[in-house]
């Protein structure tokens, strides 16, 4: 990075910080983080007021996916440079840091980029572990754009982690360097990496979710078209059908309405229509392999839209369906309710 292009982005941020005025020089990405962050009424001249989220745990899905990933860069290419690379989770909490030079490790330190701390933008300002979730795509961001200023002397990108199956952002990997050390090669590098902890959340590191992805792949092959949903307790996959018969889907309150049909041993699910839908049936079964459960912390079921049924009317001019029982939620615009136990079989085991 030459010192004219340091010079014209300093004094691009100075004059940001002095006017609220952004230069034709500033990246789009870094001009609407840099408007996000003074609207949250960050000072970039004070330490960073970083929210603590408690010890992280070392057995998650996503900290599984990426350590041997890392483990492998920072035992071979990476050992001994100055460099880092963090993971976080959906909200921007750090779970996992790989430190390649003890010099930047006391850097790091010392601004608060430890597992649990959470780089949220609203408290962190412009970096590549809080902003790439705002963005919602692959961040650049060199020395003099981050929004604070103890975060100056660092260059970083940070690229979501998107679950294969769901399309979800589940986190961001981010790789640190100093300031004057960066190169365009880091994108190309960060990039191949969240792709490879992604792909690693479905094979042998995700086992939950490859099952819940096998089930749905084997329903959806069978037979005609329909409008199947797969569930557990952290994704929703849903096939282009299904969403055009439930809308948007509530993936926590669906699941919470699904786990109560099957303790209760119900296999068919009515999501009650409104005075503006009609409400739909849908068998539920839940994902067993030999004979036991898919998964051991959760059971993950597939949910197939059956067939349509006619709203009916009841008193205060809203529309229920027929067989609805307490438990209700909410899935998109539609509320969900478990009917009594039916003779309807489902699909999805396997």
């Amino acid at each position: 990075m030459d010192v004219a292009t340091i010079r014209a982005g300093l004094r691009a941020r100075e004059d940001f910080l002095c006017s609220g005025e952004i230069s034709g020089i500033v990246r789009p990405s870094t001009a609407r983080s840099w408007l996000r962050s003074r609207a949250a009424g960050l000072a970039p001249d004070r330490p960073l007021n970083l929210r603590y989220a408690g010890e992280v745990e070392q057995d998650s899905a996503l900290l599984r996916a990426a350590r041997p990933v890392a483990d492998r860069l920072f035992a071979g290419d990476m050992q001994g440079l100055d460099v880092a690379m963090f993971v976080t989770d959906d909200a921007a909490r750090i779970i996992g840091r790989w430190v390649g030079d003890r010099g930047l490790l006391s850097h790091l330190d010392a601004v608060g980029s430890v597992p649990g701390f959470v780089f949220e933008e609203s408290r962190a300002g412009t970096s590549a572990l809080g902003t790439p979730l705002e963005e919602g795509e692959p961040v650049l961001v060199l020395g003099h754009e981050h929004y604070a200023d103890c975060l100056r002397g660092l260059s970083a990108v940070g690229v979501p982690i998107v679950h294969p199956a769901s399309g979800r952002i589940e986190g961001v990997v981010d790789l640190v360097c100093r300031a004057d050390r960066y190169s365009p090669m880091m994108m190309a590098l960060v990039t191949h990496v969240a792709r490879e902890i992604g792909d690693r959340l479905l094979t042998g590191f995700g086992a939950q979710d490859r099952a819940l992805l096998e089930a749905y792949l084997l329903a959806d092959r069978r037979g005609p078209r329909r409008a199947i949903v797969a569930v557990n307790s952290r994704l929703v996959i849903a096939n282009p059908h299904a969403g055009e018969v439930l809308g948007p889907v509530d993936q926590g309150l669906l699941w919470d309405l699904v786990e109560r049909a099957l303790a209760a041993q119900e296999s068919v699910l009515v999501l009650g229509g409104d005075a503006e839908s009609a409400a739909v049936q849908a068998s539920v079964a839940e994902i067993r392999r030999g004979g036991a459960r898919a998964a051991q912390s959760c059971s993950c079921v597939v949910t197939r839209i059956a067939e349509e049924l006619a709203p009916r009317a009841t008193r205060g001019g809203r529309q229920r369906s027929a067989r609805c029982c307490r438990a209700r939620a909410a899935v998109g615009s539609r509320c969900c309710s478990a009917p009594r136990r039916s003779s309807a079989s489902g699909i999805g085991c396997c």
